[in-house]
């Protein structure tokens, strides 16, 4: 690992003013082939097309004369008005946005990494290099901080992170803007209309987790040109290129040259597994999906909702679900393997970190719909940042930094809401009165379950022709004393495998009228440096396989929950706690109607868990003695049409877990 943070780090560079014969060589100097970026002056940087790129491309008037004065940037959102923003997969079905987009992206990572609203420094607002952004806080952060910007295990990590994609998203669309009036023809009026209402796509992992492959495979991406024809150039979205990579980076990502997810080989040579990204995001499909749900329809306050902290440095739960940032943390696990997403100083350097971010925001959105009123409290900043002491109290009038309303104000949690304050609205909302808070709260009620409800959940069904080729049979996972699978094990189907029941439904939300089931909950809590860097801890129903490697492909495998943390993260003392939901395996082994008692001894004979660095090394339980496990039940009482299921007093089960590594033994939740 690199060397800690200096006492005093230098300040990111600031544009100075561009003089008329800089920018008249900046504009001459457009003319290049179809695959260069122009980097000159306050030139927005823009894939050419052919020898002529049309007229000059620039940044709009007011923000060009901006930056000449020296003056501070503004997080404003994206002009020109409200827009929505779209799921990847429907971006990409849109041509002109699609192209546009990622124009604008690869324009974007080619500027400058010393210019402050460049890619690199943008991203290195998260975490790494631990700079001063655009002058705000001290040269250096406080005694123990997190020496970087962003906001984590404490209750303003969600509304820190919306301005924070806000910048982001109007940076691509300035450049957007620009490149499309470089369009000719009957085109030209079609794709400025797009650059205007462009906004940055979400990831909707909880329903598709899987990105298409336009976003995680293709090294090469088509986009349509400003002459109609159909022209490809490297992917922004596959990886970013570092120019050059900044050495005082954590060890190993100062010898990687490009970002990589679950990455094969090392420095120079280092490359992204695609295969493996796809298993990995694969067997997390059901447990994602069950964890949105269970937090949308379950969780109503702001201090169980934002953070990760749960009991351990926090209040307790209202209900046995997580929070947004801990499914947010498993996500970047799964994404990165030993990659840059997994370590909160590096992540946000990947192009997949915005749109994860935007759909982390998204959850946001809808979760606001349905507890209006219900926003920041008063909180701890756990580790702190560079402009928040750690451990001090924060609250809806602290300043976001560093992300400024004006010249003279930075923006309040309390500003930050609702989304339409920063131009965009999520698809979601589409149609609605946003002034009808009962009727958004309805529709969006409606909303969370045709995507993410017990009709539409994912199931972990056993495929059953693998069943018939194979040994396995659904008693041996009763079977306590059944040898742990291996290699050869059957699978799962992939959730949108056609072999999937598609009417299949959870036992603990049946579509039935008014009838009470029990849900079943494993809560998870560890410390976040237990490792001294990103891991998971893994929850199975049934024999575990010997090998880590076989962990996520077995049919006993349930979810997991993520410890996002980095060497740097300084909160010592911090837990993270999550869930991890059973009734689908439960209802699997025919129980989903019975008795706490019946369902309590079968977990007690099944339940087991293992941890697992984001290396893939296997880690001893003992090795984490702050690990607690505690099994959860809870009276669900199913409604009719599209409300939400009403969930009634949880009740700790430490007979389950006693007696085993990590086991909780108290009742108390």
């Amino acid at each position: 690992m690199a060397s800690m943070v200096p006492a005093e780090l230098p300040e990111r560079r600031r544009r100075g003013p561009v003089s008329p014969l800089l920018r008249a060589l900046a504009i001459a100097a457009v003319g290049c082939a179809a695959s260069s970026l122009l980097i000159a002056a306050n030139a927005v940087a823009i894939p050419c097309r052919d020898q002529e790129c049309g007229p000059a491309v620039t940044e709009s008037d007011s923000t060009l004369v901006a930056r000449q004065i020296g003056q501070h940037v503004l997080t404003t959102g994206a002009p020109g008005g409200v827009q929505y923003r779209l799921e990847i997969n429907d971006l990409i079905e849109d041509d002109a946005q699609w192209s546009l987009f990622v124009q604008a992206l690869a324009a974007m990572q080619a500027d400058d990494q010393s210019d402050v609203v460049s890619y690199f420094q943008i991203a290195g607002i998260h975490g790494a290099p631990y700079v001063r952004w655009d002058g705000s806080g001290s040269t250096s952060p406080p005694s123990g901080s997190w020496p970087g910007y962003c906001q984590h295990g404490n209750v303003l990590f969600p509304s820190w992170h919306r301005p924070y994609v806000a910048l982001f998203e109007q940076e691509i669309q300035v450049r957007a803007v620009a490149i499309s009036r470089t369009y000719t023809g009957d085109r030209a009026a079609h794709f400025q209309a797009a650059a205007r209402a462009l906004r940055l796509p979400f990831w909707d992992w909880a329903s598709e987790i899987v990105p298409p492959r336009q976003v995680i495979a293709d090294t090469q991406v088509t986009y349509t040109a400003s002459d109609g024809s159909r022209r490809q150039m490297a992917n922004p979205l596959y990886q970013y290129r570092f120019h050059p990579i900044d050495r005082n980076f954590d060890s190993p990502y100062n010898t990687f040259p490009i970002t990589v997810r679950h990455p094969t080989g090392s420095g120079s040579g280092v490359q992204s597994d695609v295969d493996a990204l796809r298993r990995r995001l694969s067997s997390q499909q059901s447990d994602v999906r069950s964890k949105t749900y269970a937090t949308l329809t379950r969780v109503h306050t702001w201090a169980s909702f934002s953070n990760r902290a749960g009991t351990g440095s926090g209040p307790p739960s209202d209900a046995p679900a997580n929070s947004i940032e801990a499914i947010h943390d498993g996500i970047h696990n799964d994404v990165g393997g030993s990659g840059q997403m997994s370590n909160p100083s590096v992540a946000a350097f990947d192009p997949l970190f915005f749109l994860h971010h935007a759909n982390v925001d998204r959850v946001i959105a809808l979760w606001e719909a349905l507890n209006a009123g219900v926003w920041v409290v008063p909180g701890s900043s756990g580790g702190g940042s560079w402009t928040i002491p750690p451990r001090t109290e924060v609250d809806t009038n602290t300043d976001l930094t560093p992300f400024r309303a004006s010249q003279s104000a930075y923006w309040h949690s309390s500003q930050v809401t609702p989304t339409e304050r920063f131009g965009y609205r999520y698809a979601d909302f589409r149609g609605l009165n946003m002034s009808d808070r009962d009727g958004v709260r309805q529709a969006i009620a409606r909303r969370v379950n045709q995507l993410y409800g017990p009709n539409r959940n994912a199931r972990r069904q056993l495929n059953e022709d693998e069943i018939k080729d194979s040994d396995f049979n659904v008693t041996a996972l009763l079977d306590p004393n059944a040898p742990a699978f291996g290699p050869d094990a059957p699978s799962f189907t992939d959730p949108t495998d056609p072999a999937a029941p598609a009417n299949s439904t959870s036992p603990a939300l049946p579509a039935s009228d008014n009838s009470t089931t029990y849900d079943y909950t494993v809560r998870l809590q560890a410390a976040q440096n237990a490792l001294n860097g990103s891991y998971d801890i893994l929850v199975f129903l049934g024999p575990v396989p010997v090998s880590a490697e076989d962990y996520r492909f077995s049919p006993s495998y349930m979810g997991s929950h993520g410890i996002w943390t980095s060497a740097f993260m300084n909160g010592s003392n911090a837990t993270s706690q999550g869930f991890v939901h059973l009734d689908d395996a439960i209802e699997r082994q025919g129980l989903g109607g019975a008795e706490p008692e019946v369902v309590s001894a079968f977990l007690e004979e099944n339940l087991d868990w293992r941890i697992v660095k984001v290396t893939g090394e296997d880690v001893p339980v003992e090795q984490v003695p702050s690990l607690k496990v505690l099994a959860i039940s809870t009276p669900v009482q199913s409604v009719a049409g599209d409300e939400l299921p009403e969930y009634g007093e949880p009740k700790a089960l430490p007979e389950v877990t006693a007696g085993k590594p990590g086991g909780e033994t108290s009742n108390t939740l």
